[in-house]
């Protein structure tokens, strides 16, 4: 193809050498990585997933990790720009939210309002559009790529041929009906409007294979690229691949770790970055690809998908209230099947170890899909919970209920006393856990035991209190055992005709058992039948609290 079709598509755009010396080898060539989720919805949880495993191994080796969108695909993107919300907005929250550290990219500000940090961008990838223009018309100049003005309709049709042959789908050979046009047909159609893209001019071979080495599968070795793909759409906007190419190049990126569904695209990839290869002084990065979190369906695997799971959106988690840490923390065991192990054998002496502190690796990486288990995250989730520090803990409880006016020396007393039994998996369960601590519930008098009479249980509940002030459990409580506490319940209910135990209620005269009388004190101490210890709850709440419950 001419320069002069390439500069009647493209006139005004910068040369590509002028770019390349906007974007220098890196002072000490460092290791670079680098996700780019698209804006197309919420941010899924394998982008942190993968963003994880990206952070640590940039970081771990003093390299940067980088963070760039990929907005390629107009008709998806959910940005709002206009209204700072969804797409772009989404993403990053979702990575502050699980405070995955990226030296270079989209930030979001106080203000909500976004900008980019670092001197290789911009990370938006719409803003880059001249960018790609400037390397599809070096392409264009070099007979490596070709105006294609195929139709829908004529796609469709050869798409129809070719099942029926069945035959590759795709455009190549002599499917690519635009690939030989002469250069003054190629003028007429540009002149005369016809609609048109950007195709890379395939030099792959059918049955002829390609090997690559694979940083988490390991030698790979697969058919060679052979379609013509389009590099450039209708809209002027770049196809992922080419994208990928020119800004991993000019980024400085040494390794791409992505999700194993780009696998199959290695070889083209491959490809079109030796296109470019009398241009580039670099040598193109390693390609690493972790498998994806997968579910468990009817007992097959399948792809955690967007569609049907929840939990494959980050905002489902964090809106239950799932730590970030807890999550992370999951995370790398399915990342790294040696942190897991760490994780178990070191729980038996410290009950939670942080991802912070473990060394990740590719080859560690599982080469098979990670089954994504909500049992198991609760676990871990349950384990962090328990032992952050009570500052932190509430910090990051006033987060997610956006309630800072807690009394905090109340929190704790709260939330101390039973974190050994491991109760919490969410901020959410926190919080309904503490809201009968801290405000009266209503009591739902359908759950009253039926022995008990409107003026019986005034008398009791009166009686009760009295007992507490005589007994003095504000103070005496913590010396008697949870035996002891028990068996002064069981001596104050019997004058009110509660049984002791099941075998003396059998043997008559009583008219209830103990745990009726239990119940009774839960639900207008708490609310519910299923409780904290009662003991321990009236030492949390104290006599003011527990004498107006009790009334």
């Amino acid at each position: 193809m001419s320069a002069v079709i390439s500069n009647l598509l493209f006139p005004n755009v910068e040369d590509y050498t002028v770019i390349l010396s906007r974007y220098p080898d890196r002072e000490g060539n460092p290791m670079v990585t680098r996700i780019a989720p698209s804006p197309t919805g919420f941010l899924h949880i394998g982008s942190v997933y993968t963003g994880l495993l990206n952070e640590k191994l940039a970081h771990q080796a003093g390299g940067k990790f980088l963070v760039r969108i990929e907005d390629t695909d107009q008709a998806r993107n959910t940005t709002d720009f206009e209204n700072q919300r969804g797409g772009i907005y989404s993403i990053i929250e979702g990575l502050n939210f699980f405070e995955l550290d990226y030296d270079e990219g989209v930030v979001l500000k106080n203000d909500n309002s976004l900008e980019q940090k670092g001197d290789y961008g911009p990370y938006i990838q719409s803003q880059r559009l001249d960018i790609y223009k400037s390397f599809v018309k070096y392409l264009l100049e070099t007979g490596k790529a070709y105006v294609c003005f195929l139709t829908t309709e004529e796609l469709e049709s050869i798409r129809a041929s070719q099942q029926v042959a069945k035959q590759a789908t795709g455009i190549y050979g002599s499917y690519a009906l635009s690939r030989n046009l002469t250069e003054a047909e190629v003028i007429v159609r540009i002149n005369k409007g016809d609609a048109y893209v950007i195709r890379w001019k395939a030099n792959g071979e059918i049955g002829k294979k390609i090997q690559f080495e694979d940083g988490v599968k390991g030698n790979v070795d697969m058919q060679e690229n052979y379609i013509d793909q389009i590099i450039l759409k209708s809209d002027g906007f770049p196809s992922y691949a080419l994208a990928h190419i020119i800004d991993d190049y000019l980024m400085g990126t040494t390794h791409v770790i992505r999700a194993d569904e780009w696998l199959a695209s290695v070889p083209y990839h491959i490809q079109l970055f030796q296109g470019f290869a009398e241009i580039l002084s670099r040598p193109q990065w390693s390609y690493n690809h972790n498998s994806p979190i997968e579910k468990m369906e009817n007992g097959n695997r399948r792809k955690l998908s967007k569609r049907k799971d929840p939990e494959a959106d980050v905002k489902t988690l964090i809106d239950a209230g799932y730590p970030a840490e807890g999550i992370k923390t999951y995370l790398m065991c399915l990342l790294n099947s040696n942190f897991e192990e760490r994780w178990k054998e070191e729980n038996t002496n410290h009950p939670y170890i942080s991802y912070k502190e473990f060394q990740v690796s590719l080859d560690k990486c599982s080469k098979s899909g990670a089954i994504f288990d909500m049992d198991k995250l609760n676990h871990i989730c349950a384990e962090y919970l328990a032992v952050v520090s009570l500052d932190q803990l509430i910090q990051e409880l006033e987060s997610f209920s956006k309630n800072n006016e807690w009394d905090k020396e109340y929190l704790k007393n709260i939330l101390n006393f039973d974190r050994v039994k491991k109760l919490h998996t969410t901020y959410q369960n926190i919080s309904e856990y503490i809201l009968p601590f801290v405000n009266r519930p209503a009591i739902d008098f359908s759950l009253y035991p039926s022995i008990f009479s409107a003026d019986g249980v005034k008398n009791i509940l009166s009686q009760y209190s009295k007992h507490l002030d005589e007994k003095l459990w504000w103070d005496t409580s913590l010396l008697m055992t949870k035996e002891e506490r028990f068996e002064d319940l069981k001596q104050f209910g019997k004058q009110f005709g509660i049984a002791p135990s099941n075998g003396e209620f059998k043997e008559g005269g009583y008219i209830g058992k103990i745990g009726d009388l239990a119940m009774l004190l839960r639900l207008h101490l708490y609310g519910s039948t299923n409780t904290p210890d009662i003991y321990e709850m009236i030492r949390v709440m104290g006599k003011d609290t527990v004498s107006e419950r009790l009334k």
